[in-house]
């Protein structure tokens, strides 16, 4: 969670175009564009991976979200965009690793 300040200065941001002028990065696992730099914003808190007490289970829960998105969207794949269908080929097989919910993680 950030601070509502934080959160307006980036929705502001985003509406007066400013972030239309800084670089960005690609979340490895979602594929989603992250600014690395926002006028008015500490650039640790931009990732969210930044501010993860446990990395590791940072990533563990990001592949096993994506994993459920996939599952759920299994019965509409011939609908699905290539490109969509692309994004989720790039994420970690858990094929055959049905113990993921007997892990308690503290996130």
């Amino acid at each position: 969670r950030i601070e509502i300040s934080v959160s307006r200065t980036l929705i502001n941001a985003a509406i007066n175009g400013l972030l239309d002028q800084v670089e960005y990065e690609i979340d490895p696992v979602f594929q989603y564009q992250i600014p690395v730099s926002c006028p008015g914003v500490e650039a640790t808190i931009l990732n969210p991976r930044n501010l993860a007490r446990d990395q590791g289970e940072f990533e563990f829960r990001a592949n096993r979200l994506v994993r459920e998105f996939i599952l759920d969207f299994e019965k509409f794949s011939d609908e699905m965009p290539p490109e969509i269908r692309n994004i989720f080929s790039q994420v970690l097989s858990f094929d055959g690793f049905d113990l993921l919910d007997g892990f308690g993680l503290s996130i």
